[in-house]
This record gives structure tokens, C-alpha cells and sequence, in this order.
């Protein structure tokens, strides 16, 4: 019999028996998914199944319940977890969830076979932790599996006593259209959870997240939302291109990663990307008093603008007005104006209300006579003039990151290294306006070996990156300057670059299967297609080296990042067999069950960005390296956010200063 078609919500759950484009109960726009369901005539003859049992009837036992060798544990599943219960375990990232329950599963592995369905990492990684746990393999099962179908089969057919589902987020039902994580897909696939358990008499624990959206947006927006002291959340981006390659970019909808493509596959693509950006507008709409469309490149580009979604494409899909912002600092600014509006369409130049020159330096009343034939020829009139100003808000790309090498020499000297593929280069941004510091980018070994400390960022392709280093021998001077006793700091691809080796078994990054990293720290890293994509906060726990002193200070930033990295195993020579230990010198910088950090000696790597916005450890970070340069200690109380505020303070008295912003009101409706 053929399956009848309905509509849920995928943001409250509303039932509809045809699609809409406003959710009548939550009023989001665009969020209906089609689902498949089963007529109710086929429902209807199910019904002779269903059993009801008296409350007085029902009995258990105490055989009913498994218990484990954690009594606390067992006391607050009410004696022990019962056959065919369903548990939800949650809380915040790191906290030890999946730690607790690999635990836990090696004591209910005594009443027959457990399996631990993970989404999040792979068995190797599982194993790992397993094996510092000291538990046992035996009848525990691993399952690295997402599709909550494929889970439902092979459940069914083993018919395990305990599941442990890490984490519910992670999973999705095949059958739906929608993404793992939204509401629709979690709770369609707790609903299948329930059913098993339910029917088979199966228990389940459920591992469930609190925490922020975890998705990932553009730095340029983050920054924007800082401004308006706002949250940043993946709305406020819903399409994002982060180059991995020089011809291919990783395309990232709603905050989660769509696929790799290069430029021909993505402007065929994009065309179907619509929904998204005008959902994420509708909802823009609907709960905020102004929405500014900020575009990207030139509106111009005819021969791009048949798909064009980031300019006049979205100005013609929000039915919005355009402000043209033109950049004198190039020079041609008035040619420019004109080519620009002369090469777009009639009903796309009904469409800009007003021109903005940008970054202009000198006497703008040289620009009087200028402005006044743009505007007669535009018949457009010009809203203001901006200057250029120098402030301290962290650069939209990495084209900026020159400015770091105008600085004078300072007392401490930081080499940051400029990979090829360099990504959050703003993570060193708070550490320019130490007094002391001077910073510069290096793309030759020749340009090292006179520094204080060396830094290697993150990287949108670590592997590639890392195969760059060994070719222009900048690795092999890195390792020599680390060993002469140099602070060597990676954060996220460059904490993976100080590694033994990086392992590419999917060819994520590259063609390689692996390549060695620079031995500087004793761990590994796995790429995998997941990416790990969440707001961080936790303390110091494991310090030694240039690091000692900061045990107990808090640490408050996010991880965006492919691959998990592992302390490196080493033969443990008191026997000849297979068994590994930990090497002692390698511990988890934070504590997680998660390798997000370590140090050794002098040299030091995280997975948390923004961590030197952290002034209390990056204070005493350096105080560490003027104490072994033998100068004073100096105790700034630097707030990196307030500076930032200050600054964003700045720009906002500037654009008030220099622009009709009451017209500028006037066009977006407020007035």
C-alpha cells in the first residue's frame, strides 16, 4: 500500500497535510519537510496489537534491573537501569559523558553483549579511551554508524541488552530530507529509539548535548555581532566558503559542512542554495528590528550575475534597497561608481538609494566636485564620505595581516608562521597590543631564528600545509629553534603540525595517506569527514614547561576543526607483548576525555581558538618568556574584550560623524 505524504515543521514539530511557507504554530518560514507515512487504513489495522495492562497486574524484579559496580550510579537510575528503559544522559561538551558510559557498559557487559553507537568519533578513538580506562573488549560492541535505519536492522537483529547512543544529535533518518541535529531529525529518530527499546525490551542511553547552536559561521560575522552585542549564531551566515585548496572551497550551509567543491561545481550548485538564505532571512525578519545584507565582491560581475545570491540576487529575493559602498582607497573611485551602476539592470538600479565612499585620505573637500557630477549622472545621491582610520577590530581576511610587521621591534619578538592555507589568524591578534610584543608573519626559513616565540595558526588544510613546511625546510628550522629552547604555541592545525604524524586515511585534506608532522609533541592526528565545531570553557589542569602557573585559570574560546588528535603509544618495554601505555608526559591540557591540548617543555598546542583572549593566561604566558629573556616581570591588566569594545565604540562615532545617517534610516524603513 503506498505511503501518504505530510509536513512537519522542522523547528517545532507541527503536523500539516501540505507544505506552507510559515509554520502557523511557530511561525518560522521555510522550515517544512516532507515526510513519508503510512495510510490510516494500514495504521488502523495495526491496532489489534496494542496491549494495556492494569497498574495492579504489572510486576518486575530485581532481575529486571542491570546494575553495575558504580553505586551512586545505580541509585539514581532507581536500583539500576531497567530492561527496556530509555536514559537520557546529558550536559555540556567535555564534561565526561561518553567517559561515564564506556565505564558503566564495561559492568553490563556481565548480563550479555553491550554496543556503543558513536557518531561522534571513530572506534579507534573509542578504543583508545577504553584502553586508559582499563576495560576489557570483550562483549562490547562498536558501532561508528549515523542512519538511524541502519541502527534499527542490525539492533533488532543482535538484540544487545544495553545501547549507548553518543550522541542523539548526531544521528538522522535517511528517509527525511532534512540534516542531522534539527529538531525534526532527533526527534524522529528518539521516537525509533523508544520503539526498540519499547518492543525488544532493549535499554538505551541517549547522550544528549547542552550547548550553544556548535555551528560554524565566518570570523567577519562573529565580529559583527560583537558590534551589535549580540550573539553570533550560524543565521547570520548561512552560506560560507572556506578555501581548502587554490581551486576548491568547503561549502558550509546553516553552520554544518555541505561538501568540498570547486568554483564550476559550486555557481551550478548554488542556485538551490535559496531556500536556506531566505530562511535564515525570514527568521532574521521576524525577530530583530533591522537586517543589514552585507554582499560580497562587486555587484557587476556579469558574467556571474545569472545565479547571484550574495548581491543584487539577494537584494532582489529580500525585496530590499541597496547602499553602494565604494572603496577610494583603490583609486578610480567615481569610475568605479558609475561602471557599476550602469552595468547592472534597470530594475536592479531602481534599487540603490545611495553611495558611500569608503577609506578616503585627505581633504574631502577636494571631493566636492566629484561627488556632485557622480550624483547628477547616477541621479544617486552620495550618503557621506568615511575616512580612513586605523582601529583595532580584527581583519575580515588574511589579506591584513601585514599590518602585524609595521610594529616596531618590541622586547618580546613573535613569529607567527604564515601557512599557505592559514585560517583564524586573529587568534594572535590580542597578543599585538601587549606593549612589549612586536609580531611578524614568516614565509621563509631564512626569516627565522631571532624571535621569543613562535606560533604556528590554524590551517584550512593542516596536511597540505604541514607538506609545505618539509619543502621550504621551515619545519626543520622550527624543530631546531624548539630544541635550542624556543616557545614553540600551535593552535588547532598547528597543534596537529607539532604532532609525530597526521593521518588522511579519507583523503579529506589531500592525496596522501599520511605525513609526519614535527615530532615537537607526543600525540596523533586522524583526519575525519565530522568536524567539531563548538563554543569551549573549561579550566587548566595539566600544566608543565613555559605553561606552569596557569593550573586553575579559566579558558574560554571554540574548536572548529576536522580530525581528533591522541597521545602517541609507545611498546612498553617491561614486556615483549602487544600491550601500550600512555607516555606519562603527554596529559590532556584541560582534563577532557578529549585530547584538547598538551604541553612539553617549551613547546605547546590547543585546539581552542581564542585562547591568548584570555588576558589572565596570556599575561602570565608571558611573564614565563620574560622571566627566561631575564626581564622584569610585568603585570598588565589587559582586557582584550573591552578593547574591542572601545574600539568598535570608535568606528560607530566615526560613521555617526560622517555619514546622513538619518537618510541611511530613511532607507531602511526605521524613520
Amino acid at each position: 500500500m503506498a505511503k501518504g505524504t505530510v509536513y512537519y515543521c522542522s523547528e517545532c514539530g507541527y503536523k500539516s497535510a501540505k507544505w506552507a511557507g510559515k509554520c502557523p504554530q511557530c511561525g518560522a518560514w521555510s522550515s517544512f519537510e516532507e515526510i513519508d507515512e503510512l495510510p490510516k487504513d494500514v495504521k488502523k489495522s495495526r491496532s489489534s496489537d496494542i496491549k494495556v495492562y492494569e497498574f495492579k497486574d504489572v510486576e518486575y524484579t530485581s532481575e529486571d534491573r542491570y546494575k553495575t559496580k558504580y553505586e551512586e550510579f545505580d541509585r539514581l537510575l532507581g536500583g539500576g537501569l531497567l530492561k527496556g528503559e530509555v536514559v537520557l544522559v546529558t550536559g555540556n561538551p567535555g564534561i565526561g559523558k561518553s567517559t561515564l558510559l564506556l565505564q558503566v557498559a564495561n559492568s553490563y557487559k556481565d548480563y550479555g553483549d553491550v554496543l556503543y553507537i558513536s557518531g561522534e568519533e571513530s572506534p579507534a578513538q573509542i578504543k583508545n579511551r577504553g584502553e586508559r580506562l582499563k576495560i576489557s573488549g570483550e562483549s562490547i560492541y562498536i558501532m561508528a554508524e549515523m542512519d538511524i535505519l541502519n541502527i534499527y536492522e542490525y539492533v533488532v537483529s543482535k538484540k544487545p541488552k544495553v545501547v549507548i547512543v553518543d550522541s542523539i544529535q548526531t544521528l538522522y533518518n535517511s528517509s527525511m530530507d532534512s540534516i542531522s541535529g534539527t529538531p525534526t531529525q532527533i526527534r524522529e529518530c528518539t521516537l525509533k529509539i523508544i520503539e526498540i527499546a519499547k518492543k525488544y525490551n532493549i535499554s538505551f542511553f541517549i547522550v544528549g548535548h547542552i550547548t550553544k547552536d556548535g555551528k560554524e559561521m565566518g570570523r567577519a560575522q562573529v565580529v559583527q555581532a560583537e558590534a551589535a552585542n549580540i550573539e553570533p549564531e550560524a543565521f547570520m551566515n548561512p552560506i560560507l566558503l572556506k578555501p581548502t585548496t587554490d581551486r576548491k572551497s568547503q561549502v558550509i550551509v546553516n553552520g554544518k559542512v555541505y561538501k568540498n567543491m570547486d568554483a564550476r561545481e559550486y555557481f551550478a550548485y548554488k542556485h538551490n542554495l535559496k531556500k536556506d538564505i531566505m530562511e535564515a532571512y525570514n527568521y532574521i525578519r521576524e525577530n530583530f528590528d533591522i537586517c543589514v545584507l552585507e554582499g560580497a565582491g562587486s555587484p557587476a560581475e556579469i558574467n556571474l550575475k545569472e545565479d547571484d545570491i550574495v548581491n543584487t540576487g539577494m537584494a532582489e529575493m529580500a525585496d530590499s534597497p541597496v547602499i553602494l559602498v565604494a572603496d577610494i582607497d583603490r583609486g578610480g573611485v567615481f569610475a568605479a561608481i558609475y561602471g557599476t551602476v550602469m552595468l547592472l539592470e534597470e530594475n536592479e538600479r531602481k534599487r540603490i538609494k545611495g553611495v558611500i565612499i569608503n577609506k578616503f585620505r585627505g581633504d574631502k573637500s577636494l571631493l566636492t566636485s566629484g561627488i556632485e557630477m557622480i550624483e547628477k549622472l547616477t541621479d544617486i545621491p552620495v550618503l557621506g564620505v568615511v575616512p580612513f582610520v586605523s582601529l583595532g577590530i580584527e581583519e575580515e581576511d588574511s589579506l591584513g595581516i601585514d599590518k602585524y610587521n609595521e610594529k616596531k621591534e618590541g622586547k618580546i619578538r613573535i613569529s607567527v608562521i604564515k601557512l599557505k592555507h592559514i585560517s583564524n589568524f586573529t587568534d594572535i591578534d590580542a597578543l599585538s597590543h601587549y606593549n612589549d610584543v612586536s609580531l611578524k608573519y614568516v614565509t621563509k626559513s631564512s626569516e627565522l631564528g631571532n624571535e621569543d616565540i613562535i606560533i604556528i595558526p590554524g590551517s584550512k588544510n593542516t596536511v597540505e600545509d604541514m607538506k609545505d613546511l618539509i619543502e621550504k625546510n621551515i619545519g626543520r628550522e622550527i624543530v631546531r629553534i624548539a630544541k635550542k629552547g624556543t616557545p614553540v604555541f600551535g593552535i588547532c592545525g598547528g597543534f596537529q603540525i607539532l604532532g609525530q604524524k597526521i593521518m588522511d586515511p579519507e583523503k579529506i585534506e589531500s592525496d596522501l595517506n599520511e605525513i609526519s608532522g614535527l615530532g615537537l609533541l607526543d600525540i596523533e592526528t586522524v583526519m575525519k569527514s565530522d568536524k567539531t565545531t563548538t563554543q569551549y570553557k573549561n579550566t587548566v589542569k595539566n600544566v608543565s614547561g613555559i605553561l606552569t602557573g596557569t593550573e586553575g585559570m579559566e579558558i574560554k574560546g571554540y574548536e572548529i576543526h576536522q580530525g581528533y588528535s591522541y597521545p602517541v603509544n609507545e611498546k612498553n618495554e617491561e614486556n615483549n607483548n602487544s600491550e601500550n601505555i600512555l607516555k606519562n608526559d603527554t596529559a590532556c591540557l584541560f582534563g577532557d576525555e578529549n585530547l584538547k591540548g598538551t604541553v612539553k617543555d617549551n613547546v605547546a598546542g590547543t585546539y581552542i581558538h581564542g585562547i591568548f583572549d584570555n588576558s589572565e593566561f596570556t599575561n602570565h604566558f608571558l611573564n614565563e618568556v620574560r622571566k627566561f629573556k631575564g626581564l622584569d616581570r610585568i603585570d598588565e591588566n589587559f582586557s582584550y574584550s573591552d578593547y574591542k569594545n572601545r574600539e568598535y565604540d570608535k568606528l560607530a562615532e566615526v560613521l555617526r560623524e560622517n555619514l546622513d545617517i538619518k537618510k541611511i534610516y530613511e532607507i531602511m524603513g526605521c524613520e
